[in-house]
Order: C-alpha cells, then sequence, then structure tokens
C-alpha cells in the first residue's frame, strides 16, 4: 500500500516536471518566432513598397486633360423651334506617369 502511494505521488511529480518543460519549450519557440518577425519586418515592408511602385509602373492610372476647345462638328434644325440637335467632338488627352517622364497614351 505504501508503495501504491509513493508510486502515485512519483507519477505526478513526473507529470509536472514534463507540463512545467513542455510550456517553458513552447514559450521560448513562441518568443523566438516574435524576435524572428520583427526581425523580418523591414524586408517584408520594402518588399511590399516595391511591389507597389512597379504595379504603378505596369498598370498606371491615366490622367485625363481636356481640352478646353470644343469643336461643333455639325448642326442640323429639327422640325419643332424649341429644339436642335448638334454633334460635339471633344478631345480629351490621357497620360500615364506623373513622376520623372510623362508618357500620352492618345489624343
Amino acid at each position: 500500500m505504501k508503495n501504491n502511494w509513493f508510486s502515485l505521488i512519483l507519477l505526478l511529480v513526473l507529470l509536472a516536471g514534463v507540463y512545467f518543460i513542455v510550456t517553458t519549450v513552447r514559450d521560448a519557440v513562441n518568443q523566438t518566432a516574435q524576435q524572428a518577425n520583427s526581425a523580418l519586418q523591414p524586408l517584408s515592408q520594402a518588399n511590399q513598397a516595391m511591389q507597389t511602385q512597379v504595379a504603378e509602373l505596369m498598370h498606371p492610372t491615366p490622367t485625363i486633360i481636356p481640352d478646353p476647345v470644343t469643336y461643333i462638328t455639325e448642326i442640323r434644325a429639327l422640325a419643332r423651334l424649341e429644339t436642335i440637335q448638334y454633334s460635339v467632338e471633344k478631345v480629351i488627352t490621357a497620360e500615364i506617369g506623373q513622376g520623372f517622364v510623362r508618357f500620352p497614351v492618345w489624343r
């Protein structure tokens, strides 16, 4: 009987020791992973900034520049006095790359 109690206490002490060792190792691994992530954070931010710049170069947003002059190409009178039909042509320029170099897309 005395041997059973001793074995049970020894088993509980061993289980508690294993539990503390596992939690200590897990905490150390988590801390190391956090340190690695914080060390790689500037590289990740630089990579993301470079991806944004490349995306802007590959697919820039065109800037629409309307021409202030409008050309009326056709006027046609209709049967009623209060109405008139006309066609208007407006030149619009779209430019890409508002940085150092500008490239006209179409005119």
